[in-house]
């Protein structure tokens, strides 16, 4: 009677142990199921967040690029201004000097007119 119930008894540890380790090996599956979803969770969000990095560093360089144009043709425009604002002052100096030249030749007929007597009465 008492070897029957060590008997039972040890055979209902070892029901026990067998249930338990089964149990224990769910467990740890749907543990490593949970920690690889959790996983994959944060994968996709790393995942999108580097796909967005690359995508903003991408718009970065096109916007430097677009700049980078931008200045040259500034500096470009610049200096065609600054040519065109030349030529105007070159007018007016040419204006000036026309003028100049204008009243020069009116004194010499003047001066002339007055030597060979011409428009006076005597």
């Amino acid at each position: 009677m008492l070897a029957e119930a060590l008997k039972e008894h040890q055979q209902r540890q070892a029901a026990e142990k067998i249930y338990d380790d089964r149990l224990r090996r769910e467990t740890e599956s749907k543990l490593n199921a949970l920690a690889d979803s959790l996983a994959d969770t944060v994968n996709v969000g790393v995942a999108s967040a580097f796909a967005s990095e690359q995508a903003i560093e991408a718009e970065t360089k096109r916007l430097q690029a677009g700049i980078m144009t931008y200045q040259k043709q500034t500096k470009m425009w610049l200096g065609k201004i600054a040519e065109v604002n030349d030529a105007l002052k070159e007018l007016g100096d040419i204006q000036t000097w026309s003028q100049a030249i204008e009243r020069d030749m009116k004194d010499i007929c003047l001066v002339i007119e007055k030597v060979h007597g011409v428009g006076s009465d005597s």
